[in-house]
């Protein structure tokens, strides 16, 4: 033993912990009022303290004589083996041990039901100390009641853990659930914990399902206001937050954000009613238009939308006019409105004034891929468009005959634009810009 380091303070505990034997723990109990522990109350060392950590050691390590328990009884044995020096701990000392064994990430080790069955004696040891007295008894400002009533309520957040019999979703792997239901387990309902709990669920793509259930089981023993709503308006505004100030490549972010979306859509088509996509939709909408992000986010950010979430004619439109707003940005003196948008007209209306002010070929380009994002909104046809566009390209560019045939072997331009435009080159007839009157 290093009789120096234990004798400036330091890290007492430390020091005497692996020479503790059953032999010698009473004498130095003893002996604890004359070694100082900076960690412990008055900078004194304890009897408590030692016969604490003598505890530890003989549960969770053995005496060496035996191996250690495969079962519950096993375990019964073990802990009854540390009883002469639990009777001999207070009721921090005792709370102590029990965050360092059965509460503990090592304690993990142990299943389940065998924690809550020797927390229960834990519990029952406690209260025999307070001379039968009940929780209720001493909650409040007493010391005793601190210490009591956390073990009663770790006591009553693993029994609820057990009630729930969370099942692993098939999209979760099976280390990434026993991780999960290891921090749940430790969580004790302490709020932030659940919470960091929680939202590492949600970002994942966790069933939302599942996640309500943890908040359920979680809420049973310290009540909360935290729903999956509000978790998932978290993870998605603090992830576009971080999108909008990223300094890298923000691929990392946008997957996030669709694991988030791509989670909710799954929970709709189960007829889940937690989230819909029109919140989703609220929260993720006003950040396709701002121009903070760049364009290439804000059509991530639309693509994702219109990928993902199951969206009414409304919304729809709304989408629309935010990929509209996307592709004009600083590219023309028009803004794009909800009733430009909303109609064959509006749209038909808009093309036209757009078409009228662009004057470089870098703008028709950008009415090209304003008409191609038109172009899978079924509703609204826009042949006419698409040839009074190949007609302008014509007027400006040199070798206008081949820019005109490469383009209008895109895929995305319709099929009676790309037949007419190469049956009129192949007749000699020139290209007007105008579809055959049917």
């Amino acid at each position: 033993m290093d009789y120096k380091t234990l004798m400036t303070g330091e890290d007492s505990v430390s020091v005497l912990r692996p020479v503790l034997l059953a032999t010698n723990v009473h004498l130095i109990a003893k002996l604890a009022a004359k070694i100082p522990c900076k960690a412990c109350d008055n900078g004194i060392l304890t009897s408590e303290v030692v016969f604490r950590v003598f505890a530890e050691k003989l549960f969770m390590t053995g005496d060496g004589k035996q191996s250690e328990p495969q079962d519950m009884d096993g375990w019964i044995e073990r802990l009854t083996a540390c009883g002469e020096y639990l009777n001999q701990l207070g009721h921090m000392e005792l709370h102590t041990f029990a965050e360092t064994t059965l509460l503990s990430p090592e304690g993990l080790k142990l299943p389940l039901s065998t924690r809550i069955e020797l927390l229960g004696r834990l519990v029952k040891l406690w209260r025999r100390a307070l001379n039968g007295a009940s929780s209720a008894e001493v909650t409040g400002s007493s010391e005793e009641g601190r210490h009591g009533v956390a073990m009663e309520m770790a006591l009553e957040h693993l029994r609820s853990v057990r009630t729930a019999a969370l099942k692993r979703p098939q999209e979760c792997s099976e280390k990434q659930w026993s991780s999960f239901m290891n921090e749940l387990e430790l969580s004790f309902s302490q709020r932030d914990e659940v919470y960091a709990l929680c939202s590492k669920m949600v970002s994942s793509g966790l069933s939302l399902d599942v996640v309500d259930k943890v908040l359920d089981v979680t809420h049973k023993v310290q009540p909360h206001t935290m729903s999956v709503f509000s978790l998932v308006q978290e993870a998605l505004t603090q992830a576009l937050e971080e999108l909008r100030h990223t300094d890298s490549e923000p691929q990392d972010v946008l997957r996030k954000i669709e694991t988030v979306i791509s989670s909710v859509r799954h929970h709709e088509q189960e007829s889940g009613r937690l989230v819909s996509s029109g919140q989703v939709l609220a929260i993720i909408r006003p950040h396709c238009s701002d121009g903070s992000h760049t364009v290439d986010t804000r059509r991530a950010l639309l693509h994702m939308i219109e990928k993902h979430l199951t969206l009414g004619e409304d919304d729809l439109n709304l989408l629309i006019l935010y990929q509209t707003q996307s592709i004009l940005l600083n590219q023309f003196a028009v803004e794009a409105t909800l009733d430009h948008v909303s109609s064959a007209q509006g749209r038909t209306a808009l093309f036209t004034t757009l078409l009228r002010q662009a004057t470089t070929l870098d703008q028709l380009q950008v009415l090209e891929c304003l008409l191609e994002t038109w172009a899978e909104d079924s509703r609204f046809p826009v042949q006419e468009s698409w040839c009074e566009l190949m007609e302008a390209m014509s007027s400006v560019v040199e070798g206008a005959t081949h820019v005109i045939l490469a383009r209008a072997g895109r895929s995305h331009v319709p099929e009676e634009v790309r037949l007419f435009i190469h049956s009129a080159q192949e007749e000699g007839e020139g290209f007007d810009g105008c579809l055959p009157t049917r």
